[in-house]
């Protein structure tokens, strides 16, 4: 869309398409040409994405040139190009979901490649990583955790943990906590080992992270304990953190516990390269937390 209020002549004016580095895109003319005082549709334009290992964080210019070549506006849009993702598919996945807290579906996990186990086989018994996801931590996934299981839990319901756990899971809306008050921002740890590292843009997440954005957070994390916080938010003057991804010890298992969103896994890349990171990550030797989940009495 082209916003024109200005006496220029643009009859015969051309718009240039290029990436922040230089690459031109391509050109054209303006058919018909914009009216003054008038915002004119112009043109919609669709490129390949670029090849690349890791997810990159690009932009697109694009200028308005008259007749003698001379820039008069120029606008940019910033774009996220992603690799084609990889699911950690040499991990077996048990999916329990008992309150249907959880939009994820297993038939998206199955679409990317994962092998959805029985809900009664004996995870103990497969000779590769295996990884309980759950919607909740209830007493079958825990007796797991404490038999020296693995489980990521995806939690979507402020019930999702037991009332005597150490934790509390707060819903954003409705609270002061949904941030329209004062500045808040979610950040990650960008450095390894983390499954944020291989498709962190920045330490602090943007828009590409929109269709993940926790509805709850994970409050009463000890401060001493935050090295074991993969992602948190912080919201007005630093005083007030709660954590958004947190891994800790249960018993001789290891446990990711998350409010990400994955409705989305499978149709938004940063739900699905995150989705993938996180099962990777709960499931191999780099979780390796020292906070220990202990029930209240």
């Amino acid at each position: 869309l082209l916003s024109h209020y200005s006496p220029r002549d643009l009859r015969g004016a051309t718009l240039l398409y290029r990436t922040e580095s230089g690459r031109r895109l391509g050109t054209q003319s303006f058919a018909p040409p914009a009216a003054p005082a008038s915002v004119t549709a112009i043109a919609r334009r669709a490129w390949p994405a670029p090849q690349v290992t890791r997810p990159e964080r690009q932009r697109i210019r694009v200028e308005v040139h008259d007749r003698a070549g001379r820039v008069v506006a120029e606008n940019s849009a910033e774009v996220f190009v992603y690799p084609k993702p990889k699911a950690a598919v040499q991990t077996g996945l048990s999916f329990h979901n008992p309150k249907h807290a959880l939009n994820l579906k297993p038939e998206q996990l199955t679409a990317a490649g994962y092998a959805i186990l029985s809900p009664n086989a004996d995870l103990a018994l497969f000779n590769r990583p295996t990884l309980v996801i759950a919607g909740a931590l209830d007493e079958k996934v825990e007796r797991h955790l404490r038999a020296g299981g693995r489980a990521l839990i995806i939690a979507a319901a402020k019930d999702a943990l037991p009332a005597s756990a150490p934790f509390k899971l707060t819903p954003r809306a409705g609270s002061d906590l949904d941030g329209n008050w004062v500045t808040n921002f979610n950040w990650i740890r960008a450095d390894a080992p983390s499954p944020f590292a291989a498709l962190a843009f920045s330490k602090i997440l943007g828009f590409e992270s929109a269709r993940v954005v926790p509805r709850f957070v994970i409050q009463d994390v000890p401060g001493a304990h935050y090295d074991d916080v993969l992602a948190g938010i912080t919201y007005g003057w630093l005083n007030n953190n709660a954590a958004l991804a947190v891994q800790m010890r249960v018993g001789a298992g290891r446990l990711l516990l998350t409010t990400f969103r994955f409705d989305d896994y499978g149709r938004d890349p940063y739900a699905t390269h995150l989705l993938d990171a996180m099962i990777d990550y709960a499931s191999g030797p780099d979780c390796a937390p020292k906070l220990d989940y202990v029930s209240a009495p």
